[in-house]
């Protein structure tokens, strides 16, 4: 089974150009990263600013966040790589944020998108990827895969 984890960008970040793996330093990214790595997932990064980009893109330090309303200009930087997403993977596992979900649900063109999600926010989604980045990675998928 092909694999493919998009993981959203996070507020803190490094203040020099690095690749995205690299550059994005917050804890959820961090265990998003490990939980992908063990299943052999192919990992992309959606950003306001950047898009949707593989985690080896090189990027630039920036300040922006993403708003509620701005699905279209997200969509639109990102259409190719979801576009290769979606016909190359057979699953794709997207640990992003309620602003992002609620901005590509209504845009992305199939079912394959899993979305995890936590129902306490942010802390409890922080806890849900600690615990899973602990576990081997037949426990990580079949644990994922009930999302």
């Amino acid at each position: 089974m092909r694999i493919a984890m998009v993981i959203n960008c996070s507020k803190s970040k490094s203040n020099c150009p690095n690749i995205a793996r690299l550059f994005y330093t917050g804890d959820i990214f961090k265990k998003s990263i490990i939980i992908g790595d063990k299943i052999k997932a192919k990992l992309f990064v959606i950003s306001a600013f950047y898009g949707l980009i593989p985690i080896d893109h090189w990027i630039q330090p920036y300040d922006l966040k993403l708003k509620h309303g701005q699905g279209k200009q997200l969509y639109a930087k990102s259409k190719e790589t979801i576009d290769y997403i979606s016909s190359n993977f057979d699953l794709i596992l997207c640990i992003i944020s309620k602003v992002y979900k609620e901005t590509l649900d209504p845009i992305l063109p199939n079912l394959k998108f899993r979305f995890i999600s936590d129902s306490r926010g942010f802390i409890g989604l922080k806890h849900k990827l600690f615990e899973i980045s602990r576990m081997d990675p037949l426990e990580i998928l079949e644990t994922l895969l009930r999302y």
